[in-house]
């Protein structure tokens, strides 16, 4: 079963890997308190915190994730 929509595009959507260079695009996300509750990002108390964390677990799931070595 393919997880990752790797390459993957619909008519308004590409999709790709997250990247370092995302940082500073997604950093913005995490400023909102609601979406970062609803992320499981509470307990960060910045948006700087929030970012880096799921930056760490986005890339852990990159190199832990069956599914992610294969696609």
């Amino acid at each position: 079963m393919k997880y990752l929509l790797t390459n993957e595009e619909s008519e308004r959507l590409k999709f790709r890997k997250l990247e370092d260079n995302d940082f500073k695009i997604w950093i913005d996300l995490f400023e909102d308190e609601e979406t970062a509750i609803l992320l499981g990002m509470g307990e960060y108390k910045t948006p700087q915190e929030r970012c880096e964390k799921w930056f760490e677990w986005t890339f852990h799931r990159y190199e832990n994730t069956w599914a992610a070595k294969i696609f």
